[in-house]
């Protein structure tokens, strides 16, 4: 997948329009993830999955 196809929306919403659930979604695809409750949340991700790159890197081997 080119991570630059990955898209995000806010809320989830019932066909009348109304929000059906707060958050921050990435949509990977056909796939929707809940990535954080609040836009502060949100802001912290970014440093949290360099932090699973970095441990990704040091314990296996893997092709850049």
């Amino acid at each position: 997948m080119d991570w630059k196809s990955i898209m995000f929306s806010v809320n989830r919403y019932d066909r009348d329009g109304d929000i059906e659930e707060e958050g921050i979604f990435l949509h990977f695809g056909d796939t929707i993830v809940k990535a954080a409750d609040t836009f502060a949340d949100f802001r912290k991700l970014p440093g949290h999955i360099e932090s699973m790159a970095e441990e990704i890197a040091e314990n296996y081997s893997l092709p850049d």
